[in-house]
């Protein structure tokens, strides 16, 4: 129930498309996720690395569909759900990798950061 709660404020944000809300609530998901783990030092490494995954998640969201974000987290729900063990193993692994495989995080950046110093000398 506590997860598909923080799913649904990722669905709301998708709904109000708003990216930074968006980010915050994915990185919420999977606080949400550590803190189900029961695992205290699971829960402190998160908090260390909560804000830069936030940013991570937003960047993201620029370059894949958030709604598709939001299938894989319902999907996560689904074979947590069911408990076995290396099914969960192999979805949390094939999230991980789908974020890190699809997005392109080197360009995107440069990308960025190109566009800003643009504008910076038009102005």
């Amino acid at each position: 129930r506590r997860l598909k709660d923080r799913l649904h404020e990722m669905e709301k944000s998708v709904a109000a498309d708003d990216a930074y809300l968006f980010a915050t609530a994915d990185t919420n998901f999977h606080r949400e996720l550590c803190m189900l783990s029961g695992n205290e030092v699971l829960c402190r490494m998160w908090e260390q690395i909560a804000r830069q995954l936030t940013i991570y998640v937003g960047l993201s969201t620029l370059m894949k569909d958030r709604e598709g974000i939001v299938d894989e987290h319902r999907r996560l729900i689904s074979v947590l759900a069911d408990g076995k063990p290396d099914q969960i193993l192999r979805a949390l692994e094939e999230h991980i990798k789908a974020q890190n495989e699809v997005i392109d995080f080197e360009g995107l950046i440069a990308r960025q950061r190109a566009s800003t110093t643009r504008r910076r000398r038009s102005v």
